[in-house]
C-alpha cells in the first residue's frame, strides 16, 4: 500500500500543480478541503456501539458507522480527485444531464460508480475499493441477514473490518492530499 499511496501522491502533486491549485484557490475548495479534515475525525457514531443492548442493534450501528464513512468521508476524497482531473481538462460526463462537469457541486450529481471508473480510467485504481463499495450496496439494499446472533456476529466482523480498513485509507489519502497542498504551498511562496 505505502507504494500505491507514493504513486498517489505523485499523481496528486501533478494534479494540483498542473490546475495551478494553489494560485486559484477558490473559497468552494478550501471551504471542501477543510470540511473533509474535520469530519474525518468526528466519532461520535462510535459512542453509540456502548449503548447497545443486542448484537443485531450493534450491528445496525456498525453499518451506519460504515455508511457515514463511505458516503461523506470516502466520496469527498473521490470528488476532489475527480475535481483535480476536471481542472486539468479531463471530461467526466454527466450522462442524465448530457454535460461534462465543470464544478466540485456538479461532481456530486455523478453516482460513485462513474466517478470511481472515471479515477481508474486515469490510472486511479487505488480508489477502486470494490469490497467497500459492495459492503455499501449490500447494506443499502438490505442485503445482510441479522435474524439470528451468529448471522449478526458474521455480519459485524465484516462491517467492522471493511470499516477500520476504510478509515485507515481516507486518513492515507487525506494525509497524501494535505502534504501535497503544503509541499506546492511552500513552493509556489518560494517562488513568488
Amino acid at each position: 500500500m505505502q507504494e500505491e499511496m507514493a504513486k498517489l501522491k505523485a499523481e496528486v502533486l501533478k494534479q494540483m500543480a498542473g490546475c495551478r491549485f494553489l494560485e486559484n484557490e477558490s473559497p468552494e475548495i478550501l471551504n471542501f478541503f477543510n470540511e473533509i479534515n474535520q469530519v474525518s475525525t468526528d466519532f461520535s457514531l462510535f459512542k453509540l456501539l456502548g449503548k447497545c443492548t443486542d448484537a443485531q442493534e450493534t450491528v445496525h450501528v456498525g453499518m451506519a458507522i460504515f455508511l457515514y464513512k463511505y458516503e461523506s468521508h470516502f466520496t469527498a476524497i473521490v470528488d476532489l480527485m475527480c475535481y483535480l482531473l476536471i481542472a486539468n481538462g479531463h471530461d467526466l460526463l454527466n450522462q442524465r444531464k448530457h454535460a461534462y462537469v465543470k464544478s466540485l457541486e456538479e461532481i456530486g450529481d455523478i453516482d460513485m460508480y462513474t466517478k470511481l471508473e472515471f479515477l481508474t480510467a486515469h490510472n486511479l485504481a487505488i480508489f477502486n475499493r470494490v469490497e467497500d463499495r459492495k459492503l455499501r450496496n449490500k447494506i443499502a439494499h438490505n442485503q445482510l441477514i441479522l435474524n439470528d446472533d451468529k448471522k449478526a456476529q458474521e455480519a459485524w466482523k465484516e462491517v467492522m473490518a471493511r470499516t477500520y480498513e476504510l478509515s485507515g485509507f481516507i486518513a492515507q489519502v487525506l494525509d497524501v492530499y494535505t502534504e501535497s497542498a503544503g509541499e506546492l504551498r511552500r513552493k509556489y511562496h518560494k517562488e513568488k
